[in-house]
């Protein structure tokens, strides 16, 4: 919420605004408050060490987004705060298997005393299939995959991995920018697989899922409607998040 805020009162970009003035009398003051602090001895600026080095901070953070360098104080904290809870939320969604599995403490128990629970179905519907030595020119249907193909579960890092070359790709700036094909600008940052291609190919995966594969068991239907707390997925994604 207070990021929403201060993304609202940096963005004024009018002079004449009083919120953009405020703002400027706020940076000029702490200016002035760090001169004062190091304009004093030796001894004086050793015992004020850390307000001056909060002042400098808080300085840097108000003029960098008074002069649009970011969109408001700390959004560096604060894009670190969210990739971690979507790295969290990825992970809760993706990696069934390490939420619903056995819990490593009972895994050398007898099964029956086991801490465990069944594993989604839809854990095991929604990922790609991986061949050695398959010729990547070649577009295999899910009829026709060969005998040595391995499901592969999508998994969080490999999401997240993606997610964050996606975000780069659309997001940084080059030379010649328009110029530049998408591999092209993957070269420049070092990816080296293109995360467009691997979304394009997830969507496809989610099309293609059947839903009573994915949800398993539907629960009672009451008025023509679903009950969504039965749901399977439903109710893992309520649980879990």
């Amino acid at each position: 919420q207070s990021a929403k805020i201060g993304c609202k009162l940096f963005t004024i970009k009018s002079n004449v605004s009083w919120t953009r003035k405020t703002i400027k009398m706020f940076i000029d003051e702490l200016g002035k408050y760090r001169q004062h602090l190091s304009s004093v001895s030796d001894d004086e600026q050793q015992q004020n060490h850390m307000k001056i080095t909060v002042c400098t901070y808080l300085l840097q953070q108000f003029s960098d987004s008074y002069q649009h360098k970011i969109m408001y104080p700390y959004q560096e904290r604060v894009n670190q705060l969210l990739s971690s809870l979507i790295r969290f939320y990825i992970k809760t969604i993706w990696n069934a298997t390490e939420f619903v599995g056995p819990l490593p403490e009972n895994e050398n128990k007898n099964v029956n005393n086991s801490a465990s629970k069944d594993i989604p179905n839809w854990y095991h519907q929604i990922g790609t299939y991986s061949v050695f030595g398959d010729d990547p020119k070649t577009i295999l249907s899910a009829n026709d995959l060969p005998s040595n193909a391995e499901f592969i579960p999508y998994h969080a890092a490999e999401l997240t991995i993606n997610l964050h070359s996606y975000y780069l790709l659309q997001h940084m700036q080059f030379d010649d920018d328009a110029n530049l094909s998408v591999e092209q600008k993957m070269n420049e940052l070092d990816i080296l697989d293109n995360p467009i291609i691997f979304f394009q190919e997830m969507r496809q995966v989610l099309n293609n899922i059947d839903n009573e594969v994915m949800y398993g068991n539907t629960g009672d239907v009451k008025d023509g409607k679903v009950k969504s707390n039965e749901v399977e997925f439903v109710k893992y994604l309520q649980s879990k998040w």
